[in-house]
């Protein structure tokens, strides 16, 4: 039995019949470029309408806020990972600190409170309509609502608390010496 050993260019070029061109045929790069711009354009619009559903769960009243945390924290979850995804920094690094903020208050067994919520959606909305993903104004607005993130969490632990917060709330939930 004879093995014969193909070079995948070859393989290739065997499939489609002749020699591969150099260049993409200038008909299918542009139809390429039309469907990646498309593609954008509908994950932005999915990005808004995410963004307005998650305002209209905390546009409420606040015990409405909180029995609805689960679902805002799933659906801050989604959109930060398509935010990543078509890189809108900010939208995403907003989103991921709304996630933060749950988890970690959660993992203390407090109730993430309604109006620091409110701040990170009302945060979203601003960022989405300015449509810059890399400003130093979205930076900032990030570690604004980290830095208050961990301000919550350290007025949550006694005094004689030895943690830091550089750990995950998780971490922390171990090391902290709440009282009961």
């Amino acid at each position: 039995m004879t093995v014969e050993f193909t070079k995948p260019d070859m393989r290739l070029e065997r499939l489609v019949g002749g020699r591969m061109p150099k260049e993409m045929p200038k008909a299918l790069a542009h139809h390429a470029e039309t469907a990646s711009k498309q593609a954008k354009e509908d994950a932005h619009t999915g990005m808004l309408e995410q963004i307005e559903q998650l305002w209209q769960l905390v546009d409420a009243t606040s015990e409405e806020t909180q029995s609805r945390v689960d679902e805002i924290y799933f659906k801050a979850h989604d959109l930060r990972g398509l935010c990543s995804t078509v890189e809108e920094l900010v939208l995403s690094g907003i989103a991921d600190a709304l996630c933060s903020y749950i988890e970690e208050t959660r993992d203390l067994d407090l109730t993430p409170r309604s109006n620091i919520i409110w701040l990170h959606v009302s945060s979203l909305m601003r960022a989405a309509q300015d449509h810059d993903n890399t400003s130093i104004l979205g930076q900032y607005l990030i570690e604004s609502l980290c830095a208050l993130r961990k301000k919550e969490l350290e007025i949550a632990c006694p005094e004689n608390c030895s943690c830091s917060f550089s750990s995950s709330a998780s971490n922390h939930k171990v090391h902290c010496k709440k009282p009961d």
